[in-house]
Parts: structure tokens; C-alpha cells; sequence
């Protein structure tokens, strides 16, 4: 039987090494937040905060999760995630995240939608 969130998601090409840079970040962010896994959902679908989120140097964004997260997230575990998602990826496995044009709407408009996805 076919779910309304397969029938959503139109197939997948192999991501760039910016989307598993993204994703690593996502996934080692998870790891260390103090909150619901949905809290970093918006931060992931916003550009501006996404950007944030990725940025190396040390600017004081506005936002007190990201800052959070900006302060304990290791280069090396976003580094880790990558090289992860990166061997899932040749077995054919994709992230989809919070925000991108292939991430369920319906799902994107739950109180709850997760940050990352994974076809």
C-alpha cells in the first residue's frame, strides 16, 4: 500500500557534497539538542538560520538554538556525519531536509515535522 508521504516525494538524485555538508550538520546537531528534534526543523527550513547554522565563524546569531548549537557542535562531528551520510548515499540512501523542494509540504506544516528525512 502507497502512503500519502511516498506519493509526495518525487524521486531522488544523488546529493551534492553541499547537501551532505548541510545534512552532517543536521544529524550532529540532533546529537546535542537539548530540546525536541521538530525544534531544529525551523531552523533548518529557514535560509537565513540554515546559514547560520553552517556558518564557521563565530557571529552571535539572534537565535538562542542556534547559538546553542553553534556553540556545541564540533567541526569534527559535522565532519563525521558527512563522511557518514556520504557511504549511505552510495547504498542509496538520500536526506531530504526541512525546507527543500523535495521535503513532504503537508509533513512541513506539522507542529512536529522532523529536520531531516531519509529515502
Amino acid at each position: 500500500m502507497t502512503t500519502a508521504l511516498e506519493l509526495s516525494v518525487v524521486s531522488t538524485s544523488v546529493p551534492n557534497m553541499t547537501q551532505f555538508r548541510t545534512a552532517g550538520a543536521v544529524m550532529a546537531s540532533l546529537e546535542v539538542n537539548p530540546g525536541q528534534a521538530s525544534d531544529l526543523t525551523r531552523i533548518v527550513a529557514d535560509p537565513k538560520l540554515r546559514r547560520q547554522l553552517l556558518a564557521d565563524s563565530n557571529g552571535g546569531p539572534s537565535d538562542e538554538l542556534l547559538a546553542y548549537l553553534r556553540k556545541h557542535v564540533t567541526i569534527d562531528r559535522r565532519e563525521i556525519w558527512r563522511r557518514t551520510l556520504s557511504r549511505w548515499s552510495s547504498r542509496g540512501v538520500t536526506p531530504i531536509l526541512a525546507g527543500d523542494p523535495k521535503y513532504p509540504k503537508l509533513l512541513g506544516l506539522c507542529w512536529d515535522a522532523p529536520p531531516i528525512l531519509f529515502l
